[in-house]
């Protein structure tokens, strides 16, 4: 996934070679234990969030569903307050980051988390504009 430059710079995490294009598919159930233990942390310390849920995506190449990048998306998402964080890993980068977006379930944190953070391959006066086959949205 292309991420916007003043995230990465923003939690002190830079690009060791190029992001390629990606989408994460198949958000899953997963329990705590299963987790990046640096998500569940900074659950704990930065918010009151008692009761949550833990979910993970892998990316996968945007041109070829098939073949997955290496990055993956962890998600503890609190149905009761309606807010997600999410940490995204991937090996071309220096280190994982962590996101908190506003949410009504984990797919949609994971939209909100690409309209934070992804870096659309075109921005018009209107907006982003994602490239995906022939078409444009």
């Amino acid at each position: 996934m292309h991420i916007r430059p003043y995230i990465l710079e923003n939690h002190g995490v830079y690009p060791k070679r190029f992001l390629e294009d990606g989408q994460f598919f198949g958000v899953r159930k997963t329990t705590h234990d299963n987790l990046d233990q640096r998500l569940v942390a900074e659950v704990d310390r930065e918010s009151d969030l008692t009761a949550y849920s833990g979910y993970a995506a892998m990316e996968l190449w945007a041109d070829d569903d098939d073949i997955p990048t290496g990055a993956r998306i962890e998600i503890l998402f609190s149905d009761r307050k309606g807010i997600a964080a999410l940490l995204y890993d991937h090996p071309k980068i220096s280190d994982a980051f962590i996101e908190w977006v506003f949410c009504t379930s984990p797919v949609d944190a994971l939209t909100e988390w690409k309209r934070k953070v992804r870096w659309p391959l075109m921005e018009t006066s209107r907006g982003p504009v994602d490239i995906i086959g022939d078409a444009h949205q």
